[in-house]
């Protein structure tokens, strides 16, 4: 398999902030796992989700509820474990998704040169230039997304390589 094609029974990693919030960005992110849910199915294909700041599951929204070939992983803030495992089920995976511009400087880390790469771009945390590593890590992904054309014409400011 070349790099940008998907395997028949695609893995995809999704790295998310947060699915237990009300914010729009944790709605984001639920919309996104249940449309990769069905892909993955339709593929037969499995979804890993790895949720940074998620500590249990109870309180998971009902939307997610009805996955049938997600499994989830709560880390409760520990930025290092999130790491270490983004970093180890990248490994196996076909595409990352890093639900978050924040999340995607874990891209330095996933060097697998099979794996694919899409980042979500959602807002006012685009709209300023963060760092050169991140601005390194950007340069690695493999298809960017925006929420919005506003959101897409402010990143663009910030990191005018894209």
């Amino acid at each position: 398999m070349r790099h940008g094609e998907l395997a028949t029974r695609p893995r995809f990693l999704v790295l998310v902030t947060e699915l237990q919030a009300l914010g729009g960005i944790a709605r984001h992110n639920q919309l996104w796992i249940r449309t990769l849910d069905g892909i993955a199915g339709d593929m037969g294909g499995a979804l890993l989700v790895l949720s940074l700041w998620d500590r249990m599951p109870e309180q998971m929204p009902s939307t997610l509820f009805d996955t049938k070939n997600a499994s989830f992983r709560y880390f409760g803030g520990n930025k290092f474990r999130f790491a270490i495992e983004s970093l180890k089920e990248s490994l196996a995976a076909d595409v990352v998704f890093y639900g978050h511009l924040g999340l995607s400087v874990l891209r330095l880390l996933h060097f697998g040169g099979r794996v694919s790469s899409v980042a979500v771009v959602h807002g006012i945390e685009a709209w300023q230039r963060r760092s050169r590593l991140h601005a390194l890590a950007l340069g690695r992904i493999d298809v960017l997304v925006s929420v919005s054309q506003f959101t897409l014409a402010q990143f663009r400011r910030a990191y005018p390589a894209f």
